[in-house]
């Protein structure tokens, strides 16, 4: 499964914009198509799965639902 850091709040049917470098990652160098699922995190709020689409030659992300929830680690 394919993961990715993305900026902004994830939540249940947040739509994220993605970047153009992402954006060129996930659909030329992984050759994924609209519709497809990967894993997104923002370092906050835990991994979620994302569904891939595409408005106005933008590509962007749908959170679905939350995977894992955000791990703490102390650091002493």
């Amino acid at each position: 499964m394919i993961r990715l850091f993305v900026e902004g709040e994830l939540k249940k049917d947040q739509t994220l914009a993605v970047s153009v470098k992402q954006a060129h990652y996930l659909t030329h160098v992984m050759r994924l198509k609209m519709g497809e699922i990967i894993e997104v995190m923002n370092g906050h709020q835990g991994v979620w799965q994302a569904e891939m689409g595409l408005q106005k030659k933008q590509v962007f992300l749908k959170c679905l639902k939350q995977l894992q929830k955000q791990q703490n680690t102390l650091h002493c």
